[in-house]
């Protein structure tokens, strides 16, 4: 029930304009969309957040990537971090997204983008800003790693 109104949360963000990005021309791949599982156990304590693969029912903490229907990206989070007394609950509207080339010798057949985007918290814990991250998939699990202000 959570998971739903929080989602509800999202698209409303979306539908009411709270953040508009620049529609990006780059498409994330199907696979990379929906719900995935937070691993608190695989996640370092350094900005790098590890999910997997959206088969199972998450615990508890989750992030969901989606496409709107007028094509932005965004995801929402839902964590309780290290340092934190309550859930995080933040969304982000990506503004731009670029492939990164991965060497054809990768073995888990990664597929990287960079990310910049718009975020808001839910919960009030912070005021609007902005984020760049690099989002990978290999072998069903989903690494989103902070980066820092360039």
């Amino acid at each position: 029930m959570k998971k739903l109104l929080l989602t509800g949360i999202a698209a409303l963000f979306l539908a009411t304009g709270t953040a508009h990005a620049d529609q990006p021309n780059i498409q994330l791949p199907d696979y990379v969309l929906g719900y995935w599982c937070y691993d608190q156990a695989s996640s370092p304590n350094n900005g790098e957040e590890h999910y997997y693969d959206q088969e199972h029912d998450c615990d508890e903490w989750f992030t969901d990537i989606s496409k709107d229907d007028d094509g932005n990206y965004g995801f929402f989070t839902d964590l309780i971090l290290n340092g934190l007394k309550e859930p995080r609950a933040d969304y982000c509207l990506f503004d731009k997204i670029e492939p990164v080339d991965v060497p054809a010798a990768a073995e888990d057949n990664r597929v990287i983008f960079l990310i910049h985007a718009k975020c808001e918290s839910f919960n009030g814990v912070d005021p609007p800003w902005e984020e760049r991250f690099e989002l990978s998939w290999g072998e069903g699990r989903l690494i989103i790693q902070s980066l820092p202000d360039s």
